[in-house]
Order: structure tokens, then C-alpha cells, then sequence
């Protein structure tokens, strides 16, 4: 079976996650701190708060402003095509979800999330930044890495917060899980610090109301070891992709109605494009053969209006990924097209 991911786990992983282990010290440990400051340093931003998940730091960050007395409470404003994942958030802090496309009521609050999926900014990132939101924060869990185009400066760093997420398939992990809070504004950040910790500082009352949103030193261990090597990964990461890049038959999938992505600085997967009974017609026949895939984003039935679901299918790809194994892929995919 050809897996659709599969985290890079190498022996500086394992050795720093085996200290963590064997010191006792597995949370608010050095190396929670040591993640936090090789982002900020790799992002050029002033903050940088780990955190469970990416989910949970977009939830965090809508807690944050809230907590800072917003009135009255705003909605959120998100790319049209998005996770569901960003959409929990929303719903579980107090907002409501609104594609960004959407009427605006003058007088109420409004937060901008643009969500840049695939390493790619979000479509209506461009235009929507020269609107008159009162907040954004960025959905950059699947983007790390990724410069916007035309300026020295990278996605999840232009907004009053940004969030990034290690869960497995992503550019880098954290054993599984975990997620980072950016903000160049120290306020945030320090109510984001109290926040994932139920509400207090170290060694404190608890001043608001929180959660339990940290994480661990072991997961921060891995991310770590993951930093030290990104640069190496996302090459990889990109050598993948143009392996399939050189390979798929692009006119003969554009004859099916599918679009072949082009390279870009950093790749979260390898998706195709197109309409969904095509998409989920290639998903079936690679199942058939023990090749995984997976059609992106799936609906999310509280938040359907306006929103885009199911539009691209996401080949099998990873940073370790053998170029004999992308090239079975592509054959496969090549045969299918040209039936």
C-alpha cells in the first residue's frame, strides 16, 4: 500500500524526545520554550505561543480578542474555500461564520480568517486585505513556509494573530499533534499565554476564564528537532512535488477536468482539482490498487452556505516519499486519465 502521509521521524526526533521522557519534566519544560523561539526567529515576529492544536489556537486567539472587551460581538469573515476545523473554532468561541464574500452590517464587528490551504495564500487574500476589517487572524496551519507573493514576509504573519499546525501530514510535526500562536502585539500573546492555561500565569490566581490548550514538552521536543531541519524538509517536500509535476500527463487529466497544481514554495500535499464525481471516480480506482487519497475539504453541514466543499483530491505525499513510489502514483493516475 503507497500510504496518502507519513510524518519524517529521524534518530534527532527520537533523541530529544527520549531526554524529555527520561527527565521527568514532560510539560512546562525547556524545549516549549525553545519551539516558541525558533518560530519567532524563523518568522521574524515578536511572539510565538505552542499550544495543543491548530483548531484550539484559532479558538485561543478569538478568546484573546474577546477578552479584551470586544462589543459588540463580531462575526467572522472566512475564505470560501476552508476547513471545518477553522469553522469549530468560530462556533466554539462565539462568532458566526460567514463566507468572506458575505454582506457586512455597518456598525458591527467584523474578523477576517483567511485560510491559505495547500501552502498556497487564500484566493481572496489579496482583495480582502484592503477592506475595512476590524481583526484578522490567519489560518496558516497548512501553509508554513510560504511567502506572500510579491513581499519579504510570510503567511500567518500579516494579521493581529496567526496560527500554524503540526498535526502529522503537515511540513513539520509535533509528535501528532500541536499548533503555534504568532502576534507581533505583546498584549495578545499574553493573553493567549493565559489562556491555554486555564486562565493564569505560572504561579498565579486565575485572572479569566481559560483552557487547557499547552502543550507538552515531548511534543515540543519533536517540533524542535523538526525546525532544525525544515529547511531540508520543505526541499524535499518540493522535490516530491515536482517529481509529479514531471510526470502526470496534465493535458490528458485536463481532459477529465482536472487541473494539476504548479510548484510553490511550500507544500502541505498534492492536490488535483476538479468537480467532485471525477474527483471521488480517481479515488475509488487508486483505492482499488492499495493507493490512498483523499477528496478535501469534506462538508460542514452547520456552516454549507456559500462555502466550497469536496473540489480537489489529494495524491499520496509526504517528505520521505520515494520517487519510485510518485512515479507508481502518477502511472496510475496517467492510465486512468487516458481510458
Amino acid at each position: 500500500m503507497i500510504p496518502l502521509s507519513r510524518p519524517s521521524i529521524g534518530k534527532r526526533e527520537e533523541e530529544l524526545v527520549l531526554e524529555v521522557l527520561r527527565s521527568g519534566q514532560l510539560a512546562f519544560g525547556k524545549y516549549v520554550e525553545k519551539f516558541e523561539s525558533m518560530f519567532t526567529e524563523f518568522l521574524g515576529v515578536r511572539n510565538a505561543i505552542a499550544c495543543s492544536s491548530g483548531t484550539m489556537g484559532l479558538y485561543v486567539c478569538l478568546c484573546a480578542l474577546d477578552n479584551g472587551r470586544l462589543s459588540p460581538r463580531p462575526a467572522c469573515f472566512l475564505s470560501r474555500e476552508t476547513f471545518g476545523a477553522t469553522m469549530n473554532a468560530v462556533s466554539m468561541a462565539w462568532c458566526s461564520a460567514f463566507p468572506v464574500d458575505a454582506i457586512r452590517y455597518p456598525g458591527h464587528l467584523s474578523i477576517y480568517i483567511p485560510c491559505h490551504i495547500f501552502g498556497e495564500p487564500a484566493p481572496d487574500f489579496a482583495s480582502s486585505r484592503k477592506v475595512d476589517y476590524d481583526y484578522m487572524i490567519e489560518d496558516a496551519c497548512e501553509s508554513l513556509g510560504v511567502k506572500y507573493h510579491g513581499e519579504d514576509k510570510y503567511l500567518g504573519t500579516f494579521g493581529d494573530m496567526g496560527v500554524f499546525a503540526f498535526y502529522a501530514n503537515k511540513q513539520i510535526s509535533s509528535c501528532g499533534e500541536g499548533g503555534m500562536i504568532v502576534t507581533d502585539n505583546d498584549e495578545y500573546a499574553a493573553l493567549c499565554r493565559k489562556l491555554i492555561n486555564q486562565g493564569r500565569s505560572p504561579n498565579e490566581p486565575h485572572t479569566i476564564v481559560g483552557t487547557n490548550a499547552r502543550m507538552t514538552d515531548v511534543q515540543a521536543a519533536m517540533g524542535v528537532a523538526q525546525m532544525e531541519r525544515l529547511d531540508e524538509i520543505l526541499e524535499k517536500r518540493r522535490a516530491v512535488a515536482q517529481r509529479y509535476i514531471d510526470n502526470i500527463d496534465a493535458k490528458a487529466l485536463k481532459d477529465r477536468g482536472l487541473t494539476v497544481p504548479v510548484q510553490r514554495d511550500s507544500w502541505f500535499a498534492f492536490p488535483l482539482n476538479g468537480e467532485t464525481d471525477v474527483l471521488r471516480n480517481l479515488h475509488e480506482s487508486l483505492k482499488v490498487v492499495n493507493v490512498q487519497s483523499a477528496v478535501y475539504f469534506p462538508e460542514h453541514e452547520v456552516f454549507s452556505d456559500g462555502f466550497i466543499w469536496n473540489r480537489r483530491l489529494c495524491l499520496p505525499f509526504y517528505t520521505d516519499m520515494e520517487f519510485s513510489d510518485t512515479d507508481t502514483v502518477s502511472g496510475l493516475v496517467n492510465d486512468w486519465a487516458r481510458r
